[in-house]
């Protein structure tokens, strides 16, 4: 059965674990890039550690979501693999979602080429196709605008901390 996913990149001028320590470390800065998170409601003090959680927010068609990110894997600064799991708010009718994500930080030049993987559930073939038709591209154009966010917030604070 296919999975419904997308794969966006971008570069970054910055070192990877610069990158990767931004994007992993700072959870608070999580909503000012992450354009499908609301808030960061609780992390382990052992973020971003091989099995550490922290649980966010979103608003999707009205209806706040909860969502739960655990990492399976990393290999700081290049890697990291995480479980996502979603549920609605006071909505019992509608069933929980999985998935995972895979970041990558490969150095390129003087800078980063990340990427971002997402890989929805196994899906029937109908209902992969109704995915791909309706949320397809909502979901690639959520991940290049939080890709975006994260390459100028990251090249800003670098200039930030070599210019003062």
């Amino acid at each position: 059965m296919p999975r419904p996913g997308t794969k966006k990149s971008i570069y970054v001028e910055a070192e990877p674990q610069d990158v990767y320590d931004f994007a992993l470390g700072d959870l608070q800065s999580l909503p000012d890039w992450m354009s499908t998170v609301d808030s960061v409601e609780s992390a382990d003090e052992s973020w971003p550690a091989v099995g550490s959680s922290h649980t966010y927010t979103r608003t999707l068609n009205g209806r706040t979501i909860v969502g739960k990110t655990t990492i399976v894997e990393a290999e700081p600064p290049r890697r990291v693999v995480m479980r996502e799991e979603m549920s609605a708010e006071g909505q019992p009718d509608l069933p929980a979602r999985a998935g995972r994500s895979i970041w990558t930080f490969e150095s390129e030049g003087s800078g980063t080429r990340v990427t971002m993987e997402l890989e929805g559930t196994e899906l029937g073939l109908p209902i992969y196709l109704i995915w791909k038709l309706l949320f397809g591209r909502q979901v690639a154009h959520n991940l290049e605008q939080s890709l975006a966010s994260l390459k100028r917030i990251c090249e800003e604070e670098l200039e930030d901390v070599a210019g003062g």
